[in-house]
């Protein structure tokens, strides 16, 4: 049986199976956030720390790198970077940094009690340094290390660099930006990202869509031993069978076997329609480019900031014969006349 790809209204709304909706790739990071054109020595470490949320936008378009970053904020993305899948209960606590600092403070042992009395101003460079040391060295956690021997691990593991002429700037505030660049850092030295596919390359196989390696049926154990270890496990809305997430993907299963497969960026080609696929009709509509297989009924979708694989249904034909979605190459012009307002899937 084929899952649909779409739920109601998911030709205006996005995918059946979206729980998150995050970056682009590094050559489009504008489609990330409209305010990091001017930091585009972070914009990699931007898209990689957002893809496995730990340090999210201050809106849904907006990252304001150059903004200092509080002690008890970076204590945040600490605890992200240390275990993605860590899940706070902030029901429990008056500020929304209550969870964060009890698991930072009395669960890992990233920070002593004395750092409450600075944690709502804005953090130095060695203050980052002092967390970022234990995350990197977990033996040195829920114990005092001298600052020289923090810095030295950070500067000797790549973590840490100069601003300019090899200044540390330890007393100098840190930024977004900078926290963005020392956490991807962090993640890429103890393990988090597993396997790392920084852009979304699409072939046609068999029939069949294959995205980095992924195609729809595949199996979770298939899927896993492809991406790796996944971050976090949910509940898929649509399906109600398993779903994975990792750094760039997002996979959701029916049955046991892949139903639906988000890609976590865009490629502008890919998006733009311009890419040719074998026995592949490309259609434009919502917002969004459809790359459609006839025989297995599979599209690839890419809307926004994410690229989509998954199964059409009676919405995507409903809207191709009544153009909504209209043909953009001569192998859709060929298929939209076919499909018949009355096809039932």
């Amino acid at each position: 049986m084929k899952r649909s790809f779409w739920k109601k209204g998911a030709l205006t709304a996005g995918a059946a199976f979206v729980l998150v909706t995050t970056a682009a790739s590094p050559a489009s990071a504008h489609w990330l956030y409209e305010d990091i054109d001017g930091v585009p020595w972070a914009q990699e470490s931007l898209i990689n720390t957002s893809q496995m949320h730990v340090i999210d936008g201050v809106s849904e378009k907006t990252f304001d790198p150059d903004a200092k970053v509080t002690g008890i904020q970076f204590v945040k993305m600490a605890v992200m970077a240390n275990d993605p899948s860590y899940e706070p209960d902030l029901g429990g606590y008056a500020a929304w940094y209550g969870a964060y600092w009890n698991q930072a403070q009395a669960k890992i042992g990233l920070v002593d009690e004395a750092f409450r009395n600075t944690m709502l101003d804005p953090a130095s460079r060695l203050d980052i340094v002092r967390i970022v040391s234990k995350l990197i060295r977990p033996e040195w956690r829920f114990k005092s290390v001298p600052d020289e021997e923090a810095v030295a691990l950070c500067v000797k593991e790549g973590i840490l660099q100069g601003r300019a002429e090899g200044d540390l700037a330890l007393d100098a505030p840190i930024t977004r930006a900078e926290a963005a660049v020392l956490i991807d850092r962090v993640m890429e030295k103890t393990g988090k990202y597993g396997q790392r596919f920084d852009k979304p390359v699409v072939g046609v196989e068999a029939g069949a869509f294959v995205l980095n390696g992924l195609r729809l049926g595949q199996k979770a154990e298939d899927v896993s031993a492809l991406l790796g270890t996944p971050f976090l496990k949910g509940q898929d809305e649509l399906d109600g069978d398993d779903a994975e997430e990792y750094k760039n993907f997002y996979v959701a299963y029916y049955e046991g076997k892949t139903s639906g497969i988000m890609y976590k960026a865009v490629e502008e080609k890919l998006q733009s329609g311009e890419v040719e696929l074998p026995g592949v009709a490309v259609f434009k509509g919502f917002g969004s480019t459809y790359y459609y297989l006839e025989p297995s009924e599979e599209i690839l979708m890419v809307k926004d900031r994410n690229t989509y694989l998954g199964f059409a249904d009676g919405n995507f034909y409903f809207h191709v014969d009544n153009g909504g979605i209209q043909p953009y190459n001569e192998a859709a012009r060929q298929l939209s006349g076919l499909f018949g307002k009355n096809r039932n899937k």
